[in-house]
């Protein structure tokens, strides 16, 4: 077991600190929204897919495990991958063959044009520096009518300044009180058709109490074998982690989008698409 010190954990980044407790970071909407992109971009075993942001890859191996499809998955981030790929040593042989997990930048994807039937984010893209040159690269490795999809969460309601603020300085980017719309036009600006929107709310609104006993159960189990001290540094600064997403998911609902890489450009429609 790597020792690690007390210090280390309170001055972990959050991305990191989440890669050392394995957290797998479900997308919003959860396995619903995995497969409902699963089903409405009609991938199976002979399909190619890449997800984008991986993280420890838990959209990766659902998306996996649903359809049997061949996935690379790729995150900017060395310790989110490690963890992704520690994971997969321990999965059967067919997904050990079927999957790969990369360190790699969504603003220049190493990959060829048309290499991929799906293209997904399940909302890795809101945290990315440039989120419209990500989509013109998620575009260009999409297979002509491929899918490019992504599970994305926005601001229903307007949260105070110093909310954001707070989401900013933990996840050290620029998350700005974008709606639905932001999302949308986004990927309609590259000529990528809307195909398949399903909006919800937040499903869930725990309370502290719940906050506190995931984050003590979470933490607890990943990490048997280390000091009480490291334990309870740990629930701490998950739980202040917790409970500042908790306060602004009261703000927020999530959209399952899927646009579709059109080669000619549709005739307008009267009565519906």
């Amino acid at each position: 077991m790597k020792k690690i010190t007390l210090e280390e954990i309170k001055n972990m980044p959050y991305v990191d600190f989440l890669a050392f407790i394995k957290e797998v970071n479900r997308p919003p909407g959860g396995k619903d929204s995995v497969r409902r992109m699963a089903l409405n971009s009609f991938i199976n075993f002979k399909s190619s897919v890449l997800h984008s942001g991986c993280n420890t890859g838990y959209c990766s191996f659902e998306m996996a495990h649903l359809t049997k499809c061949k996935t690379k998955a790729i995150d900017v981030n060395r310790n989110m991958v490690a963890a992704a790929n520690e994971k997969l040593k321990s999965e059967p042989v067919q997904y050990k063959k079927n999957m790969s997990f990369e360190v790699g930048d969504a603003h220049k994807l190493r990959f060829k044009d048309n290499s991929f039937d799906l293209v997904f984010s399940g909302g890795s893209t809101a945290f990315m520096r440039d989120p419209s040159r990500v989509v013109k690269e998620y575009k260009r490795v999409c297979k002509p009518y491929g899918f490019v999809g992504d599970m994305c969460m926005f601001y229903k309601s307007d949260p105070s300044p110093d909310l954001i603020k707070k989401i900013n300085d933990l996840l050290k980017i620029e998350i700005k009180p974008w709606k639905k719309d932001y999302w949308v036009s986004l990927y309609e600006k590259e000529g990528l058709e809307l195909y398949y929107d399903y909006t919800a709310d937040m499903p869930h609104d725990p309370t502290s109490k719940e906050v506190e006993r995931y984050c003590q159960q979470m933490v607890k189990e990943v990490l048997k074998g280390y000091s009480n001290d490291i334990i309870e540094v740990a629930i701490k600064k998950f739980y202040g982690y917790m409970s500042l997403f908790n306060e602004n998911h009261k703000y927020i609902a999530y959209s399952v989008l899927l646009f579709r890489k059109d080669e000619f450009k549709e005739q307008v429609s009267l009565f519906g698409k």
